[in-house]
């Protein structure tokens, strides 16, 4: 699309210059191209990230993941561009003479330009690594804290369920059980294990 734009603005200047110079306008155009559509993903990027805080979700990470997929395509694009250009840079060629100083201005935008497209994908697709990471770190937390929790339910609970099971076995001889209070001395002996627990799970911040 852009380079069609550019052959219908400058179309008839271009084909006066050598093929050599009109490649190397497309791929300036082309650069500024995907320059501003990087640009444009940015805005999108940062929306990404304060949604991702705010209410992460798996639907938020297969996008992200998408994204940073097409970021890896990209850069290994730009870097084979940006190799061209470094050598074009680099040689002096019969068809692009150096000496000449719009030659040499020409070589050092579309240059530049594919060197801020490299840098630009490959910092996006560190932040889009550096979202994967805290949102499966903020996950993991929040895991971690359930499991608190659960594993202090189950602590509580074990000693009672203990004493439960041996009181709740029938054997004939087992004294507590002639015991005219024993109802009551085994529910506040399971109350007050459950209630220290519960004081000392809290003093620990475990909950």
């Amino acid at each position: 699309m852009s380079i069609e734009r550019l052959l219908n603005e400058q179309g008839k200047a271009l084909l006066a210059l050598s093929p050599e110079h009109v490649a190397l306008k497309v791929m300036y155009t082309s650069a500024g191209f995907y320059i501003d559509s990087l640009l444009e993903f940015e805005m999108e990027l940062s929306d990404l990230e304060d949604e991702l805080l705010e209410n992460g979700n798996d639907v938020l990470m297969r996008k992200i993941t998408t994204y940073r997929s097409r970021l890896v395509k990209m850069r290994r694009i730009f870097s084979y561009h940006k190799g061209i250009t470094q050598e074009l840079t680099a040689y002096d060629y019969a068809h692009l003479p150096r000496g000449e100083s719009e030659t040499l201005h020409a070589i050092t935008d579309v240059e530049e330009r594919f060197e801020r497209l490299y840098t630009l994908t490959q910092m996006y697709y560190d932040i889009c690594g550096d979202l994967v990471d805290g949102y499966i770190s903020i996950s993991s937390h929040q895991l971690n804290i359930t499991m608190r929790v659960l594993t202090v339910i189950t602590a509580i609970f074990v000693p009672l369920t203990f004493i439960a099971g041996i009181y709740g076995m029938n054997f004939e001889y087992m004294p507590e059980l002639s015991y005219q209070y024993g109802y009551f001395f085994v529910w506040g002996a399971m109350l007050g294990i459950g209630g220290i627990l519960i004081w000392l799970f809290k003093r620990k911040d475990w909950f």
